[in-house]
């Protein structure tokens, strides 16, 4: 497994600890669409790094339906970029931000 991978899971471990301590349920649903930045989520619970009776990810066709499941209270949690968060907080949807994540590249900086 590259180096550079084994951060970004421990980082994603956290964000989901910190997610569970705030739901009462016992499964905390946990929203996101299908984008590859997203992937590591998902090979973390491949990976057993978290519990998946305690956690559990929701793949959903679109954001506007992790958006959506999230009005509805469908989801506990979900995988957004800040405006789209921001966009449901300004809707009055009860959300907290825990993880905001920007990453550039050697190449990437002026």
């Amino acid at each position: 497994m590259p180096t550079s991978i084994i951060p970004k899971l421990i980082l994603l471990c956290q964000f989901l600890l910190v997610l569970s301590a705030c739901s009462e349920e016992p499964i905390l649903r946990i929203g996101s669409n299908q984008w590859p930045g997203y992937e590591p989520v998902y090979l973390a619970r491949d990976l057993h790094a978290f519990d998946r009776d305690e956690i559990n990810l929701v793949e959903l066709p679109s954001t506007t339906d992790v958006m959506q499941f999230l009005r509805n209270g469908n989801l506990d949690g979900g995988m957004l970029t800040l405006d789209e968060a921001i966009s449901l907080i300004v809707d009055s949807v009860p959300l907290r931000v825990v993880l905001v994540e920007d990453r550039f590249l050697p190449e990437d900086k002026p």
